[in-house]
């Protein structure tokens, strides 16, 4: 018995439907894992409570879904790389980090977090963990010099 073309239209129609809908919740179902992990939350609360970042970007800051077609993002058992995109009240931007652990029973441990602006295009390291202890330090974004690393008066954000 043939089928007409009109059902086979529609059964198309339907099957598309479910194809994006299983796409779609699934896309969220990987961003709300991602998003659960220690690895991302203590990233976001340590750039939070970084007085230059928020300075920077202005408050509130909001994360966005993170790209999973980033080439950085890798989440393995005991190593995440994360880009994680940010915006606040000023200036949006990234957040790039780097947590391990030496086990899988371990808590993750952030290791580096470096935030990149957009407009003007800038990157810079505002926390490194210490070598031996997974305490966190945060870093003031002025140099050596106690030059402020983003000179925002003129816009350029050049030093």
């Amino acid at each position: 018995m043939p089928v007409s073309t009109s059902a086979l239209k529609q059964i198309a129609v339907v099957g598309g439907i479910i194809s994006l809908g299983g796409a779609g919740y699934f896309y969220k179902a990987i961003q709300d894992n991602v998003a659960s992990g220690s690895y991302y939350s203590k990233s976001v609360d340590i750039l939070s409570n970084h007085k230059g970042a928020t300075d920077v970007l202005g408050l509130p800051i909001k994360t966005k879904f993170v790209n999973l077609g980033n080439t950085f993002i890798a989440i393995s058992a005991l190593q995440a790389n994360l880009a994680i995109p940010l915006r606040g009240s000023i200036r949006s931007g990234v957040m790039y980090t780097w947590s391990s652990r030496p086990n899988t029973q371990d808590d993750w441990t952030v290791q580096r977090i470096d935030l990149e602006i957009t407009k003007p295009q800038r990157k810079v390291t505002i926390y490194t963990a210490p070598p031996s202890a997974p305490s966190d330090q945060t870093q003031s974004l002025e140099g050596e010099d106690s030059a402020p690393l983003w000179d925002l008066s003129n816009g350029s954000g050049n030093r």
